[in-house]
């Protein structure tokens, strides 16, 4: 690459770091709450760059709304834009974010990033898709992972057809409910990205099979998914009189 193009990039890299830098510590510093966090969600994708691969705006919103109204820890499958904001937003509580990552070289990156942000309480797990019973799903060791999760923000794994069997690819992240489950880690809600994607409604159909309420949302930047589990409502009994 000629010098002059290298150059460039080096500006553009540093540039695009320091708007970084400066939107976080407006997050930092700014009220909490959706009216006053979200433009600067707006502006901090603008600075993020890769806006390919980058959670829609829909996404991210609904991380905004659900990360202020739970009280942590998290977990998020996939790591990005979506872990920084929730890594600040997680910060005012005194909670912890767990991040799973399918790419070495991105989750190496992205631990960079939040050091260089301050951002102590995100914890990036390298975690390799391997399958597992007809599925590709992330494989990491949970011993050091709280049991219980409020929220779990899936924009993750990255599924491709010309990666993996026909059969693992429509999968694609229909897994996440049935791992969660079987390594005993508790939850209450996932917000899922990527809902116009082809395989969701069959994502959604598992879901409910599963037990969870599913539903795709709908907004003007794009939809997603919430699925919860369903109340239970307290057994009556008689009392004597």
């Amino acid at each position: 690459m000629p010098l002059l193009s290298r150059l460039y990039n080096v500006i553009v890299d540093r540039t695009r770091e320091w708007r970084i830098r400066d939107v976080v510590r407006e997050l930092r510093r700014t009220e909490p709450s959706r009216a006053t966090i979200l433009p600067l969600v707006v502006r901090l994708r603008d600075a993020w760059g890769n806006t390919g691969w980058s959670a829609d705006l829909g996404f991210l919103e609904a991380v905004v709304v659900e990360g202020l109204e739970s009280s942590g820890p998290f977990l998020e499958c996939g790591a990005g834009l979506s872990t920084v904001i929730l890594g600040v937003i997680a910060e005012r509580k005194g909670a912890v974010v767990w991040s799973l990552e399918q790419d070495e070289r991105w989750s190496l990156a992205m631990r960079a990033r939040l050091v260089a942000l301050g951002l102590g309480n995100v914890h990036i797990v390298y975690a390799p898709l391997e399958i597992k019973d007809g599925a590709a799903w992330y494989a990491f060791d949970d011993s050091s992972m709280p049991r219980a999760f409020p929220t779990i923000f899936c924009d993750g794994p990255s599924v491709r057809r010309s990666q993996w069997p026909e059969a693992v690819y429509r999968g694609w992240r229909t897994p996440l409910v049935a791992e969660l489950r079987r390594r005993g880690i508790s939850f209450g809600s996932i917000v899922l990205d990527d809902a116009d994607d082809r395989r969701c409604g069959a994502l959604i159909d598992a879901w409910r099979h599963e037990g969870l309420l599913a539903d795709r949302v709908e907004t003007q930047f794009g939809p997603h998914v919430v699925a919860r589990q369903p109340l239970v409502e307290p057994t009556t009994r008689d009392v004597p009189s």
